[in-house]
């Protein structure tokens, strides 16, 4: 009975932090469907709104998957939820890193195609064996929350894998500092802002989470929304430009529409003005053939009165009557 009561008060106070996560989820799904709209339907920006909607998507995922394997009572019931967890977490880390190589332009090749390797070598182990990153069976133990809730965790000594797999998200931390400073340096440096600002939430989270495994602090798992900071305020920056591009888009379409309509005033001129050119010049033609025509007549005029003052004398002679 006292088991039984303990299962369901665990079932009843895991209401708040499924719904606070479910809620973050929610964010993150919205944002994932909407730039995915964006990047199917514009040439422009296509990659970075994809790589972020994938990134938006896989990190909804991992939280409504959290939400589901942090409610189980028994070590096999979260490991066989936890395990599919990994196409989630693999899908946001992958795109996360492309993403930022796309918004800062740094994009060595070696590094993205190097940590997109480690992860998927890492996710599908840990999904054929779910307590691949764990030296020993781990245990099923709670995290005391601070509004007095209790959420499901594994507790056990990590391998190499598992030691593997935090060096990745690690070495993802510092590839995006390192190319938001970079992105500084080229002078953009309000893009830079918006992605280090982002990303500090996440930062503080994961090193919290580091240095509570090792008992400097209580285990609270923070990192589960430590993404949310970059989310939303990258979806902000991104919606922020998308209206630019918009707002540009229709100041151009204004000025474009103010040059047809100045050059179609000015073609109307020019027009009018061969149509004046073109009479006056007609009206000089025709003065200038009647002028010909004139002067073709006098001139037969006094030729035939020059012959008949020469023949006169002689018919005068010839018959004086």
């Amino acid at each position: 009975m006292n088991s039984l009561y303990r299962l369901e008060k665990f079932q009843v106070t895991m209401s708040i932090y499924a719904t606070l996560i479910g809620a973050i989820a929610g964010i993150c799904l919205g944002f994932g469907i909407l730039f995915l709209f964006v990047g199917l339907r514009r040439q422009s920006d296509r990659r970075l709104n994809l790589t972020f909607a994938l990134f938006a998507f896989g990190y909804a995922g991992t939280l409504l998957m959290g939400i589901w394997y942090r409610s189980q009572t028994t070590v096999a019931e979260y490991l066989a939820i936890s395990r599919w967890d990994g196409i989630f977490v693999w899908l946001a880390f992958v795109a996360l890193n492309w993403y930022v190589a796309e918004y800062t332009g740094s994009k060595p090749k070696w590094y993205l195609w190097g940590i997109t390797a480690v992860f998927t070598l890492i996710i599908v182990a840990a999904m054929g064996n779910p307590t691949l990153t764990y030296s020993e069976m781990p245990e099923l133990t709670t995290i005391p929350l601070p509004w007095e809730e209790e959420v499901a965790t594994l507790s056990g000594e990590e391998n190499i894998w598992g030691i593997l797999l935090l060096l990745a998200e690690l070495v993802t931390l510092v590839f995006i500092i390192v190319a938001g400073a970079r992105q500084w340096r080229r002078g953009e440096r309000q893009q830079a802002l918006v992605l280090l600002g982002g990303m500090s939430w996440f930062i503080i989270a994961l090193l919290y989470e580091i240095l509570a495994e090792v008992g400097l602090f209580v285990s609270i798992p923070l990192a589960e929304s430590g993404f949310l900071g970059i989310a939303i305020i990258m979806s902000l920056q991104m919606a922020n430009t998308a209206l630019k591009t918009e707002e540009a888009l229709a100041a151009s379409q204004k000025n474009l529409e103010a040059t047809v309509a100045e050059r179609t005033a000015e073609l109307a001129a020019a027009q009018d003005q061969l149509i004046t050119q073109a009479q006056e010049t007609a009206v000089i033609d025709e003065r200038q053939r009647l002028a010909r025509d004139l002067h073709d007549e006098v001139t037969q005029t006094i030729y035939s009165a020059s012959l008949i003052a020469e023949v006169l004398p002689q018919v005068w002679e010839r018959n004086p009557e």
